[in-house]
């Protein structure tokens, strides 16, 4: 196993105290509208879905040209009906780590509604074979599309792509290869640019201020000369630091052609999308694109440890995620 970490498979669902006729429908908890004319929509699960039971998760390896790669299925509730398959793609390292519990506790809450999730370590990370150092871009979209082909044999259900921060740019530049039976494409905090990504990364390993930015500009010779990045620990090749620069989200709609929902998150429910974001979307929508803009109340999660929370209190964390995975689950609708 590697720096990336393992599967968490514990946590809680959110809770709403009013029934629901129908266990699989998703319920909105209130409707306004953005100043950029998106509908903003929250929702909760109900009850009656909280308490259906749920097969356990599934684990299994997908053989790659590189290695394999472990993957966690956790297929649809029994006695509702199916809405689809995802696949989906996490971010990257300490990210990763921390996003492991809220994102199974959206996992298990869309069991509930229909929908099959299979999450993937890509080569390198987590529990697949391969260290972190010998990862490329490359590499990493083989394995989203070897997890879309176990999807499309295992069931006939349209398939989904969901990425987190920089696996949304990877779910995009996998897309643009193939579309395939692929009926969508959700986007969680997505990544403006990769190039700022990796500078942010660099900045604040251990470093702020001007110390940060002297690291910065130090490591540009340093990619340069075909040495290898440590960001946190983290050794990166610099052919996978270049293609994580080369990523632009907002030349990458027309590779993949496909319907998109476009999750934001803000700090209340009175926010709208940041100017950036709209900005991008907006061009999208100029060329084309169907893309839909949900927003979601709740801190980002993906900044915060997952043990954070067990330390004085074991029902802590998932209290502070439960209006998070509330509001998530529309996103899915």
């Amino acid at each position: 196993m590697n720096r990336t970490g393992s599967p968490v498979t514990t946590g809680r669902q959110s809770l709403d105290s009013s029934p629901a006729s129908n266990p699989g429908e998703l319920r909105r908890r209130a409707i306004a509208e953005s100043g950029s004319g998106d509908t903003i929509e929250f929702y909760s699960v109900p009850r009656s879905v909280e308490d259906h039971d749920c097969p356990p998760p599934e684990g299994c390896f997908l053989d790659g040209a590189y290695g394999r790669v472990f993957t966690l299925y956790r297929p649809p509730c029994p006695g509702i009906p199916c809405q689809g398959n995802l696949l989906y793609v996490h971010s990257f390292g300490e990210e990763l780590n921390c996003s492991r519990e809220p994102i199974a506790m959206v996992a298990r809450g869309l069991q509930k509604l229909g929908f099959g999730t299979l999450g993937l370590d890509c080569y390198g990370c987590g529990d697949s074979e391969g260290d972190i150092r010998d990862a490329r871009w490359e590499i990493w979209e083989n394995n989203i599309q070897s997890g879309l082909e176990w999807l499309r044999r295992r069931s006939p259900l349209p398939v989904d792509l969901w990425g987190l921060r920089l696996g949304a740019l990877l779910a995009l530049s996998s897309a643009a290869r193939t579309t395939a039976g692929l009926r969508r494409i959700i986007l969680w905090q997505p990544i403006l640019r990769g190039d700022t990504f990796i500078r942010s990364l660099q900045a604040g390993a251990g470093l702020r201020g001007a110390a940060g930015k002297e690291a910065v500009r130090d490591s540009q010779p340093q990619i340069g000369r075909g040495e290898y990045l440590d960001l946190f620990g983290y050794h990166l090749s610099p052919e996978l630091v270049s293609a994580i620069g080369r990523q632009n989200l907002a030349s990458m709609w027309t590779g993949a052609r496909v319907p998109v929902v476009w999750v934001a998150f803000v700090s209340d429910r009175n926010r709208d999308a940041p100017p950036a974001v709209t900005k991008v979307i907006s061009q999208w929508r100029s060329e084309g694109a169907a893309v839909t803009l949900r927003l979601i109340a709740a801190r980002a999660f993906w900044t915060m440890p997952d043990t954070a929370g067990y330390l004085d209190d074991p029902g802590m964390y998932a209290k502070r995620n439960d209006a998070m995975v509330g509001q998530a689950l529309g996103a899915f609708e």
